[in-house]
């Protein structure tokens, strides 16, 4: 059942919830547990792109990428993983981002780097220290970022989230991808960069990200601040006191 236009608390209180087909139905109880990466960011340039276009929300398969060249744009784990395709499939691979970030392996110390940090702060170890330790062992596994031909990060290890690729850095050290800075101007074919650059592309993967919408419920009943629900443990509304929250 998927609620088509709106979900309202009722006075009782209980919400009155309308489904795709017109019927209504009323529930003591609703639970949005949709996600939210449903409506793709399709940022704008200057210019007009005169070949393919898709939003990595559409990605599906590799093989759209064969004999093509490939730009993906964004520096998000989705972008990164798209773009190590490209490497495998495409007559060439361009990888556009604003700025640099931190590239991690899936695998430190023989386990999975996840664990790793789950490790850390299941000892209570400061974050000072957790980003020293793990600067450490990058530099050790993987060296520097401007060695590698990454851009460099401008911002410490853990202030933003970091790329988590085993394979973007050795596909970049190796000239599979090319790492290029975010994008001024489209004009047809050729792309654009803020550092003078330009390449000639086939294919345009926006990388970009969502807009966090929920389109059957009205924002205030999520208390809506600055673009998102703002809700204790992303879960219950903080001050709503006419609703009767089931568990």
């Amino acid at each position: 059942m998927e609620p088509s236009t709106a979900s309202a608390p009722t006075g009782d209180p209980c919400w009155d919830v309308t489904l795709a087909g017109g019927e209504r139905r009323r529930y003591g109880a609703l639970v949005i547990a949709n996600g939210h990466n449903r409506d793709p960011i399709m940022p704008e340039y200057p210019g007009r792109f005169d070949g393919e276009v898709m939003h990595s929300a559409d990605y599906k398969i590799s093989e759209l990428l064969l004999g093509k060249r490939v730009l993906v744009v964004g520096g998000g784990n989705s972008g990164c993983d798209i773009v190590v395709e490209a490497a495998h499939k495409a007559e060439t691979a361009f990888h556009s981002t604003r700025k640099g970030y931190h590239c991690i392996p899936k695998y430190l110390w023989r386990r999975p780097s996840d664990q790793v940090a789950r490790l850390m702060h299941a000892l209570r170890i400061p974050m000072s220290i957790q980003r020293i330790v793990a600067n450490i062992s990058l530099r050790l596994f993987m060296g520097r970022h401007r060695d590698l031909g990454l851009p460099e990060p401008d911002h410490r290890l853990f202030e933003s989230h970091p790329i988590v690729n085993t394979l973007l850095p050795d596909f970049v050290q190796h000239g599979a991808i090319t790492p290029k800075t975010d994008i001024v101007r489209l004009d047809g074919e050729p792309v654009y960069f803020s550092d003078g650059t330009s390449e000639i592309v086939g294919f345009l993967i926006w990388a970009t990200g969502y807009l966090i919408t929920f389109p059957f419920i009205d924002e205030r009943h999520l208390n809506w601040r600055d673009g998102r629900p703002l809700l204790y443990q992303h879960v219950f509304h903080r001050t709503a006191t006419t609703f009767s929250w089931r568990v």
